[in-house]
């Protein structure tokens, strides 16, 4: 895992279209292979259509999602399949668990049991 990753936070792409992409593209394009981002940043789909397009193989890339909501960890399995999908990924290298202390034990032991 690289240790410089380069992160997407409030480039939601409702609110910027395309700074994602841009942003991610370019940060490739420098030498960045650490991509981080999650559900709740809204811009999954712009991250995965900039790592197609920068050329880069994505073996090269340490991509990084989180399940950002505790209200998802009932569905777990589905919210990252959906992720995948967003991505336009068959994998991700590291999927975390975003602000665990806002789920109870019950909704983490769930999440974790489905996403094993």
């Amino acid at each position: 895992m690289p240790v410089l990753g380069f992160g997407v936070w409030r480039m939601k792409s409702t609110d910027r279209p395309g700074a994602a992409y841009q942003s991610v593209l370019w940060a490739l394009q420098a030498g960045y292979r650490h991509i981080d981002t999650a559900k709740n940043y809204g811009n999954e789909e712009e991250v995965g259509r900039a790592m197609k397009d920068s050329g880069v193989f994505r073996r090269d890339i340490c991509l990084v999602t989180k399940l950002s909501s505790s209200r998802d960890y009932m569905n777990a399995r589905a919210a990252f399949l959906e992720q995948l999908t967003k991505l336009d990924v068959s994998y991700v290298d590291v999927y975390m668990l975003h602000h665990p202390a806002a789920a109870t034990a019950a909704q983490r032991q769930e999440a974790w049991a489905q996403l094993e």
